[in-house]
């Protein structure tokens, strides 16, 4: 089964968002794979949320959300 097209929010969500991961992952120098590894998903998974063209699972964005306060708190 084919899946579901993007809603009008959810496209409207991805470049902030890949914006956003992007930013997270240089400042604190991690490689795809390392963030890909923290959040237990694929390299390819954010592969294609940095480059717009996938949105996250609700649990996945959880996990980054709580990846990114952990790295604050330092």
């Amino acid at each position: 089964m084919p899946k579901p097209k993007p809603t009008e929010e959810e496209l409207n969500e991805r470049e902030p968002r890949r914006q956003e991961w992007i930013k997270f992952r240089k400042n604190n120098l991690l490689t795809q794979v390392k963030l890909a590894e923290l959040l237990q998903i694929s390299r390819r998974t954010v592969q294609f949320v940095e480059a717009g063209q996938h949105t996250p699972l609700r649990s996945t964005l959880r996990k980054f959300k709580t990846l990114q306060a952990k790295y604050e708190a330092g």
